[in-house]
């Protein structure tokens, strides 16, 4: 991956990842004339507004390069910063404590290479299943690396999602939409594809599946 000079882990990385969670959960970060200072941030545990079921991010995309290219060390880092639960000596969490983590089900885009349609490699994904229904759990090498550090930090939830069926069961034999209404998938397939979906969810033991994740918005 030596044409991917982002893929070397910057130093920068908890900033990025602070300046995401304030995006996400709402505080922003307009206004803040610097974030290398001390911030503030009060919580009032008895002020309750509402229960969530789990706090939870996806592995798409780069996590399927940085999972399995890079230096374990910098790996390890990763997923520290993405899954422990545990505090340093000054009390400061090593991680955001991720309690679900969402499995990307690849559909083969990256075995059909420049035929997928699909440019941008990084949105490309390897499938378990070939299409002589074989299946190879060696795949996704990345995206299984970063699966089993989640639940080493004792991850409660994991997710498994499609943004495609498989390659070979969609009506235009790819994994991304070319017009039209309804789903691509051929009619006769649809037990196929919950028979895959089955079989990878039992095999990862995903607490949960998204058989159908971002349809196409046309």
């Amino acid at each position: 991956m030596e044409n991917h000079p982002e893929f070397r882990y910057v130093g920068g990385f908890r900033m990025r990842l602070l300046r995401c969670l304030l995006a996400v959960s709402g505080l922003g970060i307009a206004g803040l004339p610097s974030l290398n200072g001390e911030i503030k941030i009060t919580v009032n545990r008895e002020a309750v507004r509402q229960t969530i079921h789990s706090f939870g991010a996806s592995d798409a995309w780069r996590i399927q390069f940085i999972g399995k290219y890079w230096p374990l060390e910098e790996r390890e880092a990763v997923a520290d910063l993405l899954f422990s639960k545990s505090f340093d000596s000054e009390g400061n969490p090593k991680g955001i404590g991720l309690s679900l983590w969402r499995f990307n089900i690849g559909a083969g885009s990256a075995e059909q290479r420049a035929g997928s349609g699909i440019s941008n490699e990084w949105r490309r994904t390897e499938c378990f299943l070939d299409k002589n229904g074989h299946y190879d759990w060696t795949k996704q090498a990345g995206e299984r690396w970063f699966l089993d550090s989640a639940r080493r930090h004792n991850l409660e939830y994991a997710l498994g999602f499609c943004n495609s069926a498989p390659w070979f069961l969609t009506g235009n034999g790819l994994t991304r939409s070319t017009g039209g209404a309804g789903m691509n998938l051929k009619d006769e397939h649809y037990g196929d594809f919950a028979a895959f979906l089955a079989r990878v969810g039992d095999h990862f033991k995903f607490d949960y599946l998204s058989p159908v994740n971002e349809p196409q918005w046309e």
